[in-house]
């Protein structure tokens, strides 16, 4: 799979990193803060989520009220931007263009995080690809995508009413100490793309190309990730990232037609 494509483009990408908690982030925040305005990551804020956690008493069940914070970290335009939680770093992207730059920010970030609060362990390392695919002047993914993955939405006997507007299926890929979750979501009528709400933010906007997209797209997402806990070693994320990049790569080609997409 080839690092751009203007037929399926990239149009979301998030690389995040696991590790040991650590609860002093707040107390060195000011420098952490700092380091990555200097790296022309200056739009910060702190992002707070309230929940609750049960705990069983002899003769009831008892709320406790917890808070965990988030600090983000955005570029000017905010097309990248870093969150950094209590155990993760993650960079996100609306402007992926290749591999080699997209893991050097992440480790340069990464790097940053570990020489001020100094990481044990990493506990998991995750690649997550979305690309948007659109229908040729036939309205059919059939030039892109196999049509085992697309379920009902590329019949043609569904164009009139009552029509299909959202299919979904999901494959899970394994690579040995890697695994790969593929999702492909076909939609119709739908006013824009969007990024998967767990993973959302409004304050990144979509590349104009693909947020003007509004009749029909398919969305091709594709997480992989290795789940083993190992001393923390910079280079071993590096390595480990790559690896990522080929099961990324692997995975898809379930999915399309063209290996090179």
């Amino acid at each position: 799979m080839a690092e751009k494509s203007d037929t399926v483009p990239v149009y979301f990408a998030l690389v995040q990193v696991k590790f040991n908690n650590i609860e002093n982030i707040a107390e060195n925040i000011a420098i952490i803060q700092d380091r990555f305005r200097k790296k022309d990551f200056a739009d910060y804020y702190k992002n707070s989520t309230a929940s609750f956690v049960f705990q069983m008493q002899p003769s009831e069940i008892m709320p406790t009220p917890t808070q965990e914070d988030s600090y983000h970290f955005f570029d000017m335009k905010r097309e990248n931007g870093f969150i950094l939680q209590k155990n993760a770093l993650t960079l996100q992207t609306t402007t992926y263009e290749n591999r080699e730059s997209f893991f050097s920010q992440l480790i340069e970030g990464l790097s940053i995080i570990h020489e001020i609060l100094t990481l044990n362990y990493i506990d998991r390392i995750g690649l997550r690809h979305l690309n948007a695919v659109f229908p040729n002047q036939k309205g059919s993914f059939s030039d892109d995508i196999k049509s085992g993955v697309l379920g009902l939405s590329d019949d043609d006997s569904l164009s009139s009413d009552p029509r299909l507007s959202l299919s979904y299926s999901e494959g899970l890929i394994e690579f040995g100490t890697e695994k790969a979750v593929i999702r492909v979501i076909s939609q119709q009528n739908i006013k824009k793309i969007t990024i998967p709400q767990e993973i959302s933010t409004d304050i990144m906007p979509l590349k104009n190309e693909v947020a003007k997209h509004e009749d029909k797209f398919a969305i091709v997402d594709i997480d992989s990730f290795r789940e083993v806990r190992v001393g923390f070693n910079i280079e071993e994320v590096r390595n480990t990232l790559y690896t990522l990049r080929d099961a990324v790569s692997g995975a898809s080609k379930f999915v399309y037609k063209r290996h090179n997409i």
